[in-house]
């Protein structure tokens, strides 16, 4: 390759003559290009990541039905222990047709009422 400012000849891809020390400007782009080419794929690879962390796997954990229950409880009766047991037997037994009621005694003992 020649230089466009001596016309010498020099190394193919060399960013500055050897002889008049110009900086070669297609040598130069050549070489940001590469840098460019990899900065753009990495940031491809980062929009594409946190568009599957958001799509899959970033998703909040879900209160339970008894927790639920407990914390109604704990707001209708914030002082009293007993009046939140009282309340959360009576949630448990109207969600019974939906749930099974050992399960529902569980989630009791599990809560603490």
């Amino acid at each position: 390759m020649k230089c466009p400012y001596c016309l010498e000849e020099i190394q193919d891809g060399a960013s500055i003559c050897r002889f008049c020390g110009k900086t070669q400007v297609a040598a130069a782009a050549a070489k940001r290009g590469g840098s460019l080419k990899v900065v753009g794929m990495c940031a491809a690879a980062l929009v594409v990541g946190l568009f599957l962390l958001l799509a899959f796997g970033a998703h909040a954990p879900q209160e339970t039905l008894p927790d639920r229950m407990k914390h109604s409880c704990e707001a209708q009766y914030p002082n009293d222990t007993e009046a939140q047991s009282r309340c959360f037997i009576a949630l448990a037994m109207k969600a019974s047709d939906d749930q099974d009621a050992a399960k529902m005694e569980q989630a009791r003992k599990d809560a603490g009422l």
